[in-house]
């Protein structure tokens, strides 16, 4: 019965892994203090960037995790193919966690930088997505 749902969790813990191989560490906050106007939006455009793609990776494998979950309170069976599961493949909530940390952290960068911008030149915040909007996943 959990076949595709397996499928896909495994499919976006490796798009998830993939992204934190690409995106690679994380600036440091206090970079932003050095960074002009055009170095600060530019960064915070990327950072949001970062965050909109692992947040629909997150949320994707959130909502497979749910669908497995009700799975598992009906069927004693699937209960024992995800312990297989993860005893096979690692537990994907582990990555899912980091995910969330990730977002946490680009959230937290987005926001200094957003107020790098401002500190700058508080019209060139025009267009940009303020902190306050940009979502975090904190399940």
């Amino acid at each position: 019965m959990s076949g595709e749902i397996r499928t896909q969790i495994g499919n976006f813990k490796s798009r998830l892994l993939h992204r934190f191989d690409k995106d690679g560490p994380l600036m440091f906050p206090e970079e932003f203090k050095s960074f002009d106007i055009e170095s600060a939006i530019v960064a915070i455009k990327d950072i949001q960037e970062d965050e909109d793609g692992i947040q629909s990776i997150v949320r994707k494998l959130f909502a497979y995790e749910q669908k497995w979950i009700s799975l598992r309170k009906d069927d004693p069976a699937e209960k024992d193919e995800h312990a297989a599961y993860c005893k096979k493949y690692g537990d994907y909530m582990e990555t899912f966690k980091k995910g969330v940390d990730r977002l946490q952290a680009l959230h937290n960068l987005y926001r200094v930088g957003y107020e790098r911008v401002k500190a700058l030149d508080v019209t060139r915040t025009v267009g940009l997505v303020t902190p306050e909007t940009v979502g975090l996943v904190t399940h």
